[in-house]
């Protein structure tokens, strides 16, 4: 049916159009259907797109004039709606929603909330003008008005709603229902709610909105459901209520459940490395599904709509990227088990503990990009936040200049790797066992089983004492003799320690000496110096001790003993010094001295000459002697 308003236009009526008309004619007696006889003509120019054209999804609706953005909002909200109401498939009804969606200004939306709030929007407003009534086209301002007289806002008449020019942008220069008429659309419902529809068609497509299902589910059943479960609460029917309560105590049910096999998993393969961190791993991935899972089904399922919505919807998604920041710490441990777990790499290696630590400044890495995908999701723009930092780097880099120099200290000690864990080292006046080499500090188990965290700036610039690295330990005691001691029993003493460190197989025979060191206070010294075979500090007081117990037992067997400090009183008449052979010693100072040859401070150079090598070394009776010509 074509309807004919004049020369300036002809208006193909769609079927559902010429349906409302009839019911209007039906009722001319009744004065709100005259009047949506009249409006309906007014905005028949709305829907003669859907009777004689094709939608394109990918066209967007015209919105370069006020009047274009009316025409496309009332047009695609029309055809959307009756779809709806006639039950039809979201597959026909979602196309003509979002192209009524792209008339709207949503940058106040966050995205969690875009679909949904885009929607009930467009609705409130398509309900709102419906009741309210749009002038007539030809005084809506077109495009050729708008760049004439330069208009950047225009307002529906007799209303607040505002439809504004987008300054900059992707969409710079189209015209959108204002930001303020989104927010407020639901009180310009709210006001205008208790008029009759001066249009006449698709009425009540918010109330039933509201009662059904989200339409991407089949949804008119809700239509026969009981007076009470369709009682608001919140504004959601009970039904939905109900529908919220059941999914998550269920959700709650499947967390616990899979909590509990996570738990046991892990109990089963506790010393199995990698494995263990399954259980782990799936539990991490359970808390970021399950609020999901959870929050589809309210929105795209149930349909919670509102406040409700927004609440329940925004916990769910905060829970779940809360989850996802733990599920990414997680699986990269558990990657770095993995490869630390494979042949490759020693558990306790520097390699090792290079792999946990790059992983734990990945997972912070990444952690740090999910909260802010997630806080920028959700609404909360971290962007002036990070402006802050920015005005405040300097405060913010020498409150974090410790933290990384702790962190570059630990890159050194992975680069130059003078430590690993387990190995037993000296740092500074104290000494331990190297437990864990981490982000900021080194810890380290200390003798007396004291757990020290040193700061990884400050232990990359000590001096450092590996005993773990060495190849041999040193074994040097001086052993003190009595002064009773005679040469003989020395001599004796000297040849068996010799012949002991030669027949130990745990001492390296190169380098090794024993040798008489000197007179002592109390005592006639014996240095002793050899390598033991042993890296590990426990096996060399091991060895340490069998040696000792061996040079006690040559001690013995040469008839002497250990020197101590102590006085020995002796009672025995002088003898007086020898009176021959200190006369003979005077007479020969005094030869010397007459002949000018007193060897002070210095002897002759001839004289120097006879002495050198005169005396036999080694001694007459050693292994080494070779007797001297003459």
């Amino acid at each position: 049916m074509q309807l004919d308003l004049g020369e300036k236009s002809k208006v193909t009526m769609t079927p559902a159009l010429v349906s409302k008309v009839k019911n209007c004619i039906a009722d001319f007696t009744q004065p709100y259907h005259t009047m949506g006889l009249l409006f309906l003509l007014a905005v028949a120019p709305f829907t003669a797109a859907a009777g004689d054209n094709t939608l394109f999804p990918l066209e967007p609706p015209d919105t370069s004039s006020p009047r274009a953005t009316i025409e496309s909002f009332m047009r695609n909200s029309s055809e959307g709606a009756s779809l709806y109401l006639n039950g039809r498939h979201k597959d026909e009804i979602l196309p003509w929603f979002q192209r009524a969606n792209h008339c709207l200004d949503l940058s106040h939306v966050s995205p969690d909330r875009l679909n949904k709030a885009a929607t009930e929007a467009a609705l409130l407003l398509y309900e709102v003008l419906n009741r309210t009534g749009i002038p007539d086209l030809e005084t809506i301002p077109d495009l050729e008005a708008v760049e004439e007289k330069a208009i950047q806002r225009w307002i529906v008449p007799r209303t607040q709603i505002a439809l504004t020019r987008i300054e900059e942008g992707d969409r710079k220069g189209e015209f959108l229902f204002s930001t303020e008429s989104v927010k407020k659309a639901l009180d310009y419902y709210e006001s205008v709610r208790q008029f009759p529809y001066n249009s006449g068609y698709s009425p009540g497509t918010y109330e039933k909105y509201v009662s059904r299902p989200d339409f991407r589910v089949p949804y008119t059943w809700a239509d026969d459901l009981p007076a009470w479960a369709n009682k608001r609460i919140l504004r959601n029917p009970v039904w939905k209520h109900l529908a919220l309560i059941v999914i998550a105590v269920m959700g709650v049910a499947i967390a616990y459940l899979v909590y509990r096999l996570a738990g046991t998993w892990n109990r089963r393969y506790t010393e199995q490395g990698a494995r263990r961190g399954v259980g782990t791993l799936v539990f991490a991935v359970g808390l970021v599904v399950i609020p999901l899972t959870i929050n589809v089904l309210l929105d795209d399922f149930v349909g919670i709509r509102f406040g409700v919505q927004a609440v329940v919807s925004k916990l769910l998604l905060a829970t779940a990227f809360v989850a996802a920041v733990f599920a990414v710490f997680v699986l990269v441990e558990f990657v770095a088990n993995v490869l630390i777990s494979s042949r490759r790499v020693q558990q306790k290696s520097v390699d090792a503990q290079f792999i946990r630590v790059s992983a734990r400044i990945i997972a912070i890495i990444a952690g740090i990009f999910v909260v802010v995908q997630a806080s920028e999701y959700l609404g909360y723009e971290l962007t002036p936040v990070l402006a802050g930092l920015g005005i405040g780097g300097l405060a913010v880099a020498l409150a974090a200049r410790p933290t990384l120099e702790n962190i570059i200290g630990g890159f050194t000690l992975f680069a130059d790797r003078p430590v690993k864990v387990g190995d037993y080292c000296r740092f500074g006046e104290q000494e331990g066992t190297v437990v864990d080499i981490g982000l900021r500090s080194t810890r380290l188990r200390l003798r007396d089983d004291t757990l020290v965290s040193v700061p990884n700036a400050n232990f990359a610039q000590m001096e450092l004492h590996n005993h773990s690295q060495r190849r041999q330990r040193l074994y040097r005691p001086i052993i003190g003799l009595r002064y009773e001691t005679t040469s003989e029993q020395l001599r004796f003493v000297l040849a068996k320690l010799r012949e002991m460190l030669l027949a130990h197989p745990r001492v390296s025979s190169d380098p090794m000496f024993v040798r008489f060191m000197g007179f002592g206070a109390y005592s006639l010294d014996i240095e002793m110096f050899a390598s033991t075979k042993a890296s590990n500090w426990l096996e060399y007081r091991a060895i340490r001790e069998d040696l000792n117990f061996r040079i006690m037992e040559i001690v013995k067997e040469a008839g002497t003993g250990f020197a101590f400090p102590s006085q020995t009183n002796y009672y025995t008449r002088d003898s007086g010094l020898d009176a021959e052979r200190s006369q003979e010693a005077e007479e020969r100072v005094q030869f010397w001295r007459s002949r000018n040859k007193l060897p002070f401070p210095e002897h002759e150079l001839e004289d120097q000459d006879q002495l050198e090598d005169t005396l036999d070394y080694p001694p007459k009776g050693s292994p080494d002697y070779v007797k001297r010509e003459d």
